[in-house]
């Protein structure tokens, strides 16, 4: 029994002594492999370490030489500040010299004086501004419906025309002379004053007024245009001349209308000629008128008047802003 308790020990104590060896072994081993890991990690994080120090010494170059670039742009960007606030301050100052011109030029536009200019550069035909104008039957009333035959119709004839600038723009004052159907003694004639502007390319109509036959002509036909001449710096007169003869009686009438401020109105109306019934048509009175430029805004109408062709009397009429007239 003894013996076999001691064999039980030595194999158990053998036993242990093997099984505490291999515990230290493979200890050991594991040591060993975590010692393999932990240098190899070691030289990873090394090899890493290096790359990343690479990195950052290059970006810290790149950084360097983009504050570099930026201290250049930095600086080239002031000084095309300083270059721009000059170009502006220049540009201000052609600005406000362009701006001055340019009211200095509107300024002389409003101020200058209406300047005639050659018909010649009216493009349009006569049957062109007489359609353009477009003079309607139901404008000229029952009197120009003849009475013998209704399809007799009014005839229209171009008298005159005249363009002028004003205000830095193309104008035109048409006269048209509207001969009656009726052509008996007591039958009067018309005529239309129009005003036509130029729009770059062709003329537009804006504007008509009949005169009424004032001044009247018998037999149907219309007042002569005796002259378009200026009035003012601003304004013109149409002048217009009719009248009757009867038995050896002769009377003539003139009538001034004066364009102004886009108006066309009646200025004046007169005497121009009369005998005294038994000179078989010679003049017995006769009136002259003339404009008379008085450095104002409208200039003074001068009438002689002389009988028998001597001067008996002058006057010089003052242009009434209030009344619009002649006086």
């Amino acid at each position: 029994m003894k013996i076999v308790l001691s064999l039980i020990c030595f194999y158990t104590t053998f036993v242990f002594s093997q099984s505490k060896k291999e515990q230290i072994e493979y200890l050991s081993f594991q040591v060993d492999s975590i010692r393999t890991i932990q240098i190899k990690e070691q030289q990873s994080a090394y090899t890493r370490e290096a790359e990343l120090n690479a990195t950052i010494s290059q970006l810290r170059n790149k950084i360097s030489s983009l504050e570099s670039t930026l201290g250049s742009v930095k600086s080239d960007l002031e000084e095309k500040k300083i270059i721009l606030s000059e170009k502006e301050s220049n540009l201000a100052k052609i600005e406000k010299e362009v701006k001055s011109l340019r009211d200095s030029l509107q300024f002389i536009i409003e101020t200058m004086p209406i300047q005639l200019i050659s018909s010649e550069e009216f493009f349009l035909t006569n049957a062109e501004l007489i359609r353009l104008i477009n003079i309607l039957p139901s404008e000229l009333g029952p009197d120009f419906i003849s009475e013998i035959d209704p399809s007799l119709k009014p005839k229209f004839e171009i008298q005159g025309k005249q363009v002028f600038e004003w205000k830095g723009k193309k104008y035109a004052l048409v006269v048209v002379g509207v001969t009656n159907p009726n052509d008996y003694h007591a039958a009067a004639g018309t005529n239309y004053i129009s005003l036509l502007e130029w729009n770059a390319t062709h003329w537009i109509f804006k504007f008509k007024i009949n005169t009424n036959s004032n001044p009247m002509n018998g037999w149907g036909n219309f007042a002569e245009l005796n002259t378009i001449c200026s009035t003012g710096k601003e304004s013109f007169a149409i002048i217009l001349n009719g009248g009757f003869t009867s038995w050896g009686t002769m009377v003539g009438y003139e009538v001034i209308y004066q364009f102004y401020d886009s108006r066309i109105l009646k200025v004046f109306e007169g005497l121009l000629l009369e005998n005294d019934g038994g000179n078989n048509g010679q003049k017995d009175i006769e009136y002259e008128r003339s404009f008379i430029d008085n450095g104002r805004e409208f200039f003074d109408l001068k009438e002689t008047k002389k009988r028998h062709g001597k001067v008996v009397s002058n006057r010089v009429l003052k242009f009434n802003s209030t009344t619009q007239n002649y006086e």
